[in-house]
């Protein structure tokens, strides 16, 4: 969350009327905040901050387990808007852990179905060549060629010599 320069943008909305008609101004402010000089004022109290010092602080501590207690101290100094911010970043952390959970079970279940698979085709196949080999038993047994063998069968001539 940490870069050189944050830019905080107060937006605030004016209602005029005029003939009967309301109409909404908005007017932009857009303040540039340094945080590495935020960050060097250290944990002050919250209360000799401005607000836009304390959304600084927010946005720098928020994620950091250490000063869980000075953000909550921010959040309860500010009023509704940090406070409802940090509410909402819990809500997303703990949405992401639940979301992280359920793709590892996912995986986990992607990567059994695939070992099954595998091991299924793996049967199929050791099964076929058994198969194969069984038939190429019998008709060598019933003394049919071995090139007809080969060609009914598909097992090379080699093969059907070992069996």
């Amino acid at each position: 969350m940490r870069s050189a320069t944050n830019i905080c943008l107060k937006s605030i909305c004016i209602l005029t009327k005029v003939h009967g008609c309301t109409f909404v101004r908005l007017i932009q402010t857009v303040i540039f905040l340094e945080l590495p000089k935020i960050d060097a004022l250290g944990d002050v109290p919250p209360e000799s901050l401005n607000s836009e010092q304390k959304w600084c602080k927010f946005f720098l501590d928020a994620d950091n387990p250490c000063k869980q207690d000075y953000v909550r101290q921010l959040a309860a100094d500010e009023g509704g808007g940090i406070m409802e911010a940090q509410k909402t970043l819990d809500k997303i952390s703990t949405d992401w852990v639940l979301w992280k959970r359920e793709l590892d079970r996912d995986i986990i279940e992607s990567n059994r179905n695939s070992e099954l698979h595998y091991a299924q085709e793996q049967g199929l196949q050791e099964g076929t060549k058994q198969a194969k080999q069984e038939v190429a038993r019998n008709m060598k047994k019933a003394d049919i060629p071995s090139v007809t063998i080969a060609q009914c069968t598909g097992l090379s001539e080699d093969e059907i010599m070992q069996l």
